[in-house]
């Protein structure tokens, strides 16, 4: 039971990310005006996000891949929120 949660949060974490970084490169770093697709990828990576947390708490084990999706989540979401600081919702709906 915990491993296929341990494994169900690394692919909710990980994938979404994944995805946006793929399609940053194929539209030139220009990361951040995706829109609505962007919002989504990243709340179902808050999903893993929080996955992964319960995971480790229920059992407390010594996973390099949760603490390394966690990692790399709070890194990515972070710059996300850096970048989006400066953005009204209505602006990132409106996206293309």
């Amino acid at each position: 039971m915990s491993k296929s949660l341990e494994n169900l949060s690394l692919i909710l974490v990980l994938v979404p990310i994944v995805i946006l970084l793929i399609q940053a490169i194929l539209r030139g770093f220009t990361i951040f005006d995706r829109g609505l697709i962007s919002i989504i990828l990243a709340l179902i990576s808050l999903v893993g996000f929080i996955l992964s947390i319960i995971s480790l708490l229920k059992k407390p084990i010594n996973s390099w891949k949760l603490i390394l999706a966690i990692i790399v989540f709070i890194i990515f979401m972070s710059w996300e929120i850096w970048r989006f600081s400066n953005v009204s919702v209505i602006q990132l709906i409106k996206a293309p």
